[in-house]
């Protein structure tokens, strides 16, 4: 009886130590308690915090700024009206306002991709003649659907499926090229973007990202 006693303890206490060497992610543990949950939540408060107070001094000089302005129809007041952003998963580009105006005339832009992303993507955008709202919406969309894609096939800790979330509605931090956390691509909206130039004549496109 002892020896069986024994080795239940012996069991119990290797089990304990097994629990407490497994590393904890709180970023992808949607099922666990809600002391977990609450600490994702104010994780994803803080990233926020952050991405909010993210300044742009180094880019240069504000030159001007961009906005996306789409004719939608409001089925509750049976009325059209303008909402002032584009989604970035699947763009309305057919109801965008002014989708064809030369916004940019610069060849050549530098595109600043840095939420959410713990890692910023810089990528060089070039059109002969200029870039029309359209053409950076178009262009935008398309770099984030890879970004989205390469940090999915780089990354070991898997982006969590939506129906699975059971903790909450927010995507998990990811660990591969760009460390994306907190939304999917299906939760990104573009109101506006900020031209800046530095003294070298370089042009950089700061996007103002709402989720």
């Amino acid at each position: 009886m002892r020896i069986l006693l024994g080795l239940i303890c012996l069991v119990l206490v290797v089990s304990c130590q097994n629990e407490g060497n497994k590393p904890k992610n709180v970023a992808v543990d949607w099922a666990g308690p809600k002391d977990s949950v609450k600490e994702f939540r104010q994780h994803l408060q803080e990233k926020e915090r952050q991405a909010t107070e993210r300044k742009n001094d180094t880019l240069g000089r504000l030159v001007s700024t961009i906005d996306f302005n789409v004719m939608t129809y409001d089925s509750i007041i049976k009325k059209e009206e303008v909402i002032s952003m584009i989604e970035l998963d699947s763009p309305d580009i057919k109801h965008l306002i002014g989708k064809e105006d030369i916004v940019l005339k610069d060849e050549t832009v530098t595109l600043i991709i840095d939420y959410p992303l713990d890692n910023p993507d810089f990528s060089e955008l070039v059109s002969k003649n200029g870039f029309t709202r359209q053409g950076l919406v178009e262009a935008i969309a398309k770099r984030y659907h890879e970004i989205y894609d390469e940090e999915e096939q780089s990354a070991t800790i898997k982006t969590v499926p939506s129906e699975k979330r059971t903790g909450m509605y927010n995507r998990n931090e990811t660990n591969g090229r760009y460390h994306i956390w907190g939304h999917d691509i299906s939760d990104l909206v573009l109101t506006s973007i900020w031209v800046y130039k530095n003294d070298k004549g370089r042009i950089f496109l700061s996007l103002q990202i709402d989720s």
